[in-house]
């Protein structure tokens, strides 16, 4: 299967860089505000999923609890924004395939072009961006995860 090369990722690095630090904060916006709605502590989401009311009052966002993550979609814009529970109050960790459908439905961002293939190519432009020192690796009992600084 014909990836994604170097120099592509390369061209697209600050683009992918932005999107990244979009996605943690939007992220960590949205899961502050379920907290903030329930009364517990944001790094608590996860311990405390199942008694949890899994919605944000007064919003136009509706939540779909499901595996490790929380997949929010804005009714409005049809922004996608699925975050991960499992590390505590960091909500910005990316998954390539969830990462790839949140620049492609975020109004403010452009998804880059040469991102054909949404997991194989997002996969390999995480791990570019990781080596390059501009992603970091986030570790927890369950497993890790890459995010924006």
């Amino acid at each position: 299967m014909q990836g994604i090369t170097r120099e592509e990722l390369s061209e697209m690095e600050r683009d992918l860089l932005a999107a990244a630090s979009h996605f943690r904060r939007t992220a960590t916006e949205l899961a502050n505000r379920v907290a903030l709605f329930n009364g517990v502590d944001p790094a608590q989401l996860w311990d405390e999923c199942s008694s949890l009311e899994w919605r944000i009052p007064d919003s136009e966002w509706s939540l779909d609890l499901h595996g490790q993550h929380c997949m929010f979609t804005h009714q409005v814009t049809g922004q996608v924004v699925e975050v991960s529970l499992w590390f505590g109050a960091e909500f910005g960790v990316l998954d390539p395939y969830f990462f790839y459908d949140y620049m492609r439905t975020t109004p403010d961002l452009e998804l880059p072009a040469g991102l054909r293939q949404p997991f194989h190519d997002t996969a390999r432009a995480m791990s570019f961006l990781e080596e390059r020192g501009l992603l970091t690796r986030v570790e927890r009992g369950l497993g890790s995860g890459l995010t924006a600084r």
